[in-house]
């Protein structure tokens, strides 16, 4: 019996990809379904090791079973492990009954539904931190519809629906061939995200922990807010020199990254006009409880391609990094006489 399963219906790849391009989709879910079954990961939780084992399949019939809402989506996404979780329960314990020393009617209290639903809440956060690992690696690819966390079968969680428009990405690179999306496997990068940055443990250390945390901002984005944090995320990584402009050491830094831009200068402009006039009160933009959300012309025209790119720029320099097993970027200015 399983300790620990989670299970997560996907966002149909058909919803999710353009009818235009189906051949080459279809490489690419395949690589990806093919890849994540079967794979086994490591994560750590406190003083808890867990071993999860993936596996991702087309069965449309425990959809339906599972999540009746989402029976129009037909992959499931299940995550098990068998690791003992009875080291987390009684440290979790003793730090509850430490915590409530001095309230008499606590001191006998079981503990344990409290320890399950923070182990469950820690779970909840690792299958984001993996989603955002398959998204760097396949962007825009996994998408979840609902799932949900079962501990011992005594403790549940529901996750609710998870999106982003990274595919958007694929679309851009398709069309334009810059900046250039290397060739990865979720396997590399997961181990990349471990070995060379702190993301996992939610502390910003570095240029790149910054850039991983920013770009979580694209999932459920609202009101532009996308845009925002992937420029935060870009800025992370290439504005270094305090004396020299942003835009200018970012225009330049990517040309040392991807070469010239030479097609996409006026989209790498707009993005900061963008966010200017963002940020300085000039954009029109939706309340929070707005249901129609966006001006149709402004957000397609402008505010699509805009995002696209930034988000184009970050995932190809997280790519990039990942490729080349780097944990910084350096940039030096040469000068050689003959």
């Amino acid at each position: 019996m399983n300790t620990i399963e989670v299970k997560l219906a996907l966002v149909s790849f058909k919803i999710i990809t353009p009818s235009t391009r189906k051949e080459f989709y279809s490489k690419v879910i395949d690589k990806m379904v093919s890849e994540l079954n079967g794979l086994d990961i490591e994560c750590k939780i406190n003083n808890l090791c867990l071993q999860f084992q993936m596996e991702i399949c087309s069965d449309k019939e425990l959809v339906e079973k599972l999540f009746p809402e989402c029976r129009m989506h037909s992959y499931v996404f299940i995550i098990k492990s068998k690791s003992d979780i009875n080291p987390f329960i009684r440290k979790r314990t003793e730090e509850y009954k430490q915590a409530f020393s001095d309230e008499k009617e606590d001191k006998d209290f079981d503990w344990t539904n409290s320890c399950l639903r923070d182990l469950a809440d820690y779970i909840e956060k690792y299958i984001y931190d993996i989603m955002l690992g398959i998204n760097i690696t396949y962007p825009g690819l996994f998408q979840i519809a609902s799932g949900e966390i079962n501990i011992i079968n005594t403790y549940y969680l529901r996750i609710n629906n998870i999106n982003n428009n990274l595919v958007d990405v694929y679309e851009d690179w398709l069309d334009k061939e810059w900046p250039d999306l290397v060739e990865l496997s979720f396997k590399d990068t997961w181990k990349w995200i471990c070995k060379n940055t702190n993301y996992l443990d939610g502390i910003c250390d570095s240029p790149i922990d910054r850039a991983l945390n920013a770009l979580s901002y694209s999932f459920n984005s609202n009101n532009y807010e996308d845009l925002f944090y992937t420029l935060l995320g870009i800025e992370a990584l290439y504005n270094t020199n305090k004396s020299e402009g942003i835009i200018e050491q970012i225009k330049t830094k990517i040309k040392c990254m991807f070469g010239e831009p030479v097609k996409f200068k006026k989209d790498i402009n707009n993005m900061y006009s963008i966010r200017s006039l963002f940020v300085h009160g000039k954009l029109n933009f939706p309340s929070k409880f707005q249901i129609d959300l966006y001006d149709e012309g402004f957000y397609d025209k402008s505010y699509v391609p805009t995002v696209t790119i930034a988000h184009s720029i970050l995932l190809a320099t997280l790519r990039k990094l990942i490729k080349q097993n780097a944990s910084e970027m350096v940039f030096t200015t040469i000068l050689t006489l003959k």
